[in-house]
């Protein structure tokens, strides 16, 4: 039985940078979701909503308000203002009204997208620190099963596997416990559902008028979200084009013993068919507004056949008070087969089901890990059909409402439970199924049995799952890699029976376990009363090889009960062994370095890194990554026609030793664009409160051929202000203290803040790369040539309109790169509150230092002939001897010349020297180096 944090509060996964936990930005939701053209989710600030209307505030955002997740008229909020006594019962009204809080300035809008795609407008909208604190694409929720008519499927073995006809025998379920199926419609006429459709007593069918006034018109046998999409009546919850939900109600409500068609697992108690997606439409739409309807209307559980690998924050709300409501949310783990979360199963306070067959067979294509709290036998599942009659089911959306089901049998059996302990007690009543499933057994619940579920008494066991897990190096340093020493801290929670102290033993499992290895084996877990939590002592583990993806860390925990009888359960704890970036810090600047070549959010996909923060002002720099161009062929790590480039691969992570210097190559670019490139940064952020960002940059031709006209250059995508769209951008040329200088200006029309993007170098001959640009042409991507573009037209790119802008800095260095020679050039990123201000800052910072290492790069040309050429990088002026040895050790040449800082071509020449291997020898001063030689005569 795998427990998590699920059933907790809150679950913090948290790495502990420099005392900040990591943050995770809403910058792109899963390539794989199918957005609702025209229609987001937005929550407005608090600041905001303060000093006016929703309505206003939705207008002056160039949206109109489609309707509000949380009607205020609604809420506990609003019934507290008018009433002396709130009627809620059994709930805690202050957590309630906190949970009220952020839904009641959360709405779904109708939006025109200017031809954007949803993910991208509603970055655009997103206001850093501005009226909009949270903008989400509207998603339709993947379902999570296929159904096909089978007439000749007679019987329902999952019947026998989940031990039914016992538990009915003790539980058959009450009438008032109600189950909503949020769902794609339900055929509410069937045969066999008719029957078990709870009627709601205050409402008059088909009347058009809302007689219980609790917001939803005509909601008699169910209600239909889909009215003003489909045209469809708001009591008619029947989809002619889908029939998943009537599959769905079936397997968990069907009537019992009406001598027809099949039985359904709930048996007494009675299910709420809610509509949401409409006629001819795919997917779910209207979800999360079926879970807020069960929560405002009291039903008991919610089932959840569908999900969404993206996490929204709105949507987290939605779940969060509903059970703060009194509903009970069970959600299918996904049809992905891997460990990645799936929502609204890996929510906290959500029961995530996997899939098995009848005979306790792990199905191949069910979640794994944590989300998978219990598992259940949803393949080859009979159940009713949209055509009236009778056909099978399968897979996590046929497993999700045999556990709602269930949990709706514990319910009726302990009314007196709340949610969570009334999903934490399904959890516990199952069987063990890891000896049948020795490929999976690390990474799965056990299988729900119904007879366990309502004769297990929750007095008599406990179910624990962690509430908060904190992830931290030991050294105490903002971030880990390998060889480090790492830290977890664990609390636990307990929703049932008390347990005696007892003991945990740890190990690894999932996926690159072997990137750490354990240093702590076993702890002590102290005795937890019910509804207590507990630190544990520190578990350790140190890091072995690289993995920015989480692993699980295993806690199989032995205690007793108070009873005397053993308690057994197991916990997993996600870890990344090796976090991908590092977080710059003073008093008034953040700013997220990616070890492949990135700054801001460092990894869009993945949602990685803390963006740039200036003041008040946060997600400034939306993105922010490296271009390098030579002769056509481009590596990057930026937007690209699809998805983004990925071309950089780390050789050295901003970690200590030098934890603010990096290195990476272009190993991961495709054999049609790679250069051979490696890239060294430097970088720094000034003291106290100067908003300054200083990178060093040096790239280096590590391939065998030479480069001939490499530019280098920064795309930046800057938010500045409270306002992205209200963005302007210019050039500058400066010369302060007679160093050459360029710099892009970037500033808000509408927020005191400004930006400078200087560029210097002091390599001969170069030329700076300042472009400014519309970045609305970039959201959909940007092509190798309009990056090669941007590169090559120095100063010449520059957009003079406001809009949401990017700007393109950086160095072209037309003179041939040979193999093992360097270029270098500083970048200054400086914050003001005025243009002048920030240009000021960039000069001041802006000398280029000299070179950082004595280097001597591979001899060319090579073979060699009559003579060849030595790249020699100086620190510091000095004699230099080159001397040539055979293999044998013998002296063939030598030769001593002075040169001063900077990168030299040193010509030697090999009169006299045979056809042979040869090694070079360079001594400068306290630092030597020596390079092979190939002579051909």
């Amino acid at each position: 039985m795998t427990s998590r944090s699920h059933h907790g509060r809150s679950l913090i996964v948290a790495m502990m940078m420099m005392g900040i936990v990591t943050s995770f930005v809403h910058a792109r939701q899963n390539a794989a979701d199918d957005y609702i053209a025209g229609r987001a989710k937005v929550r407005f600030s608090a600041e905001a909503m303060r000093t006016t209307t929703a309505e206003r505030i939705a207008a002056r955002n160039g949206m109109r308000i489609r309707y509000a997740l949380l009607p205020f008229e609604r809420s506990v909020t609003w019934r507290m203002q008018h009433s002396k006594n709130d009627g809620l019962l059994d709930a805690n009204t202050t957590t309630i009204v906190a949970l009220e809080e952020p839904l009641l300035r959360s709405f779904v809008v109708d939006v025109d997208e200017q031809g954007l795609s949803p993910d991208l407008y509603c970055r655009k909208i997103q206001s850093a620190c501005g009226d909009i604190e949270i903008a989400e694409p509207a998603i339709r929720y993947r379902l999570c099963a296929d159904t096909v008519n089978d007439p000749e499927s007679g019987r329902q073995h999952l019947i026998q596997t989940i031990r039914l006809l016992d538990a009915w025998m003790v539980e058959a379920g009450s009438d008032t416990v109600r189950i909503g199926i949020g769902d794609t419609g339900i055929r509410q006429d069937h045969e066999d559902l008719k029957d078990a459709i709870a009627v709601n007593r205050g409402e008059i069918p088909d009347n058009g008028i809302d007689d219980d006034a609790n917001g939803y018109v005509d909601d008699y046998r169910g209600y239909s979200f889909t009215t003003e999409d489909d045209g469809t009546r708001p009591g008619d919850t029947y989809n002619p084009t889908d029939g998943h939900g009537t599959g769905v109600a079936g397997i968990c409500g069907a009537t019992v013993n009406n001598n027809i068609g099949i039985v359904g697992i709930a048996n007494r108690c009675r299910i709420v068919p809610l509509k949401t997606t409409p006629n001819g439409g795919s997917g779910i739409v209207f979800g999360y507004e079926s879970i807020m309807y069960c929560a405002l209307n009291g039903i008991d559980v919610v089932n959840c056949s569908w999900g969404s690998f993206s996490k929204s924050c709105i949507d987290e709300s939605i779940i969060a008070y509903a059970i703060g409501r009194g509903t009970a949310v069970v959600a299918a783990a996904g049809n992905h087969g891997t460990t990645a979360s799936f929502y609204p199963a890996a929510y906290p306070g959500v029961l995530g089901v996997g899939v098995t067959d009848p005979r306790d067979t792990v199905v191949g294509m069910s979640a794994l890990g944590p989300a998978v709290d219990v598992m259940a036998p949803g393949q080859e599942t009979v159940t009713t059909s949209n055509d009236g009659t009778y056909g099978t089911f399968c897979c996590t959306s046929g497993s999700a409402p045999i556990v709602s089901a269930i949990v709706g049998l514990v319910r009726s059996h302990h009314p007196s439970l709340t949610p969570l302990q009334a999903c934490a007690l399904a959890e516990r009543a199952v069987t063990d199924i890891g000896a049948l499933n020795p490929g999976r057994a690390d990474l799965i619940g056990g299988r729900i049995d119904a007879l366990k579920a309502v004769t297990l008494r929750p007095d008599s066991i406990p179910s624990l799952s962690v509430d908060t897990l904190l992830v931290a190096a030991m050294s105490g340093r903002s971030r880990w890699g390998v060889g480090d020493t790492v830290v977890m801290t664990v609390r636990l929670r307990n929703h049932l029976a008390p347990v005696t102290a007892g003991t945990a033993t740890i190990d690894v499992v999932g996926d690159g376990a072997a990137a750490i290895r354990m240093l702590t084996g076993t702890i002590a877990i102290p005795s937890i009363a019910t509804g207590a939590v507990a630190t544990l002592e520190p578990i350790r583990c140190v890091v072995i090889s690289e993995r920015d993806a989480d692993l699980f860390v295993r806690l199989r925990h032995s205690a007793t009960t108070t009873a005397g009888d053993e308690h057994r359960q197991r916990y997993l704890l996600p870890v990344t062994p090796t976090p991908a970036f590092l977080t710059l810090r003073n008093d008034i600047v953040a700013l997220s370095v990616g070890d492949k070549v990135r700054m801001g959010n460092t990894d869009l996909n993945k949602g990685q890194g803390e963006g740039l923060a200036y003041k008040g002002f946060c997600g400034q720099l939306y993105e922010g990554g490296l271009m390098i161009s030579s002769r056509g062929r481009l590596v990057s790590s930026v937007r690209a026609r699809r998805g983004i480039d990925d071309h950089f691969v780390p050789v050295k992570r901003f970690i200590v030793p030098d934890e603010l210097q990096g290195s990476a190559v272009d190993a991961g670019a495709p054999d049609s664009l790679r250069l051979g490139v490696r890239v060294d940064q430097t970088v720094r952020l000034a003291g106290g409160d100067t908003a300054v960002y200083i990178s060093d940059i040096v790239i280096e031709n590590i391939s065998d051929s030479t480069l001939d006209d490499v530019a280098a250059g920064w795309f930046m995508d800057w938010d500045l202000g409270v306002q992205p769209a209200r963005n302007r951008t210019y050039f500058v040329n400066a010369m302060p203290s007679g160093v050459p200088l360029s710099m892009q200006i970037a500033t808000s029309s509408v927020s005191d803040v400004a930006v400078a993007c200087a560029v210097s170098s002091s390599e001969v001959g170069s030329t700076p790369v300042c472009a400014g640009i519309d970045n609305t042409v970039t959201y959909n991507g940007m092509s190798v040539m309009l990056k090669d573009s941007l590169l090559r037209n120095g100063t010449a790119v520059q957009y003079s309109g406001e809009n949401d802008i990017a700007v393109v800095t950086g160095m072209r260095f037309p003179a041939s790169l040979k193999a093992g020679q360097k270029r270098r050039f500083r970048l200054v990123i400086a914050f003001g509150d005025h243009p002048d201000s920030a240009r000021s800052l960039a000069e001041r910072y802006s000398a280029v230092p000299p070179a950082q290492e004595f280097h001597v790069g591979l001899p060319y040309p090579q073979p060699a002939g009559t003579d060849f050429l030595l790249p020699v990088d100086m620190v510091e002026p000095a004699m230099v001897t080159i001397r040539m040895y055979g293999i044998d050790g013998r002296l063939v040449h030598e030769q001593s010349t002075f040169l001063g800082t900077g990168s030299f071509d040193v010509p030697v020449p090999t009169t006299g020297i045979g056809t042979g291997a040869y090694v070079v020898r360079t001594t400068a001063g306290r630092h030597s180096a020596t390079v092979p030689l190939v002579v051909v005569r």
